[in-house]
């Protein structure tokens, strides 16, 4: 899958209703939190992604039932790039 760059390629996901499979996953904005229990489900989710066959986790995008729902906004001065990277 061709990562999205766009607002307009997030929005054609949703609309879509790509659905989440072994190569790709959706996660709230939310999961991106400083805690150890949030930094935790991030390391695990990294890792199934890259033991498998690789793949794309985008961060900023609710799902239902592994289908996308709608963009949640990752707060930049909450998140930097360097926390993002």
């Amino acid at each position: 899958m061709k990562a999205p760059k766009t607002k307009k390629d997030l929005e054609n996901l949703i609309e879509n209703k790509i659905e989440e499979g072994s190569e790709l996953e959706y996660k709230e904005a939310r999961a991106l939190d400083k805690t150890d229990q949030a930094k935790l489900k991030i390391a695990k989710a990294v890792s199934a992604m890259a033991n498998a066959a690789g793949g794309l986790i985008i961060y900023g995008i609710k799902e239902s039932d592994h289908v996308p729902k709608e963009i949640t906004p990752i707060d930049r001065n909450k998140f930097s790039k360097e926390w993002l990277d």
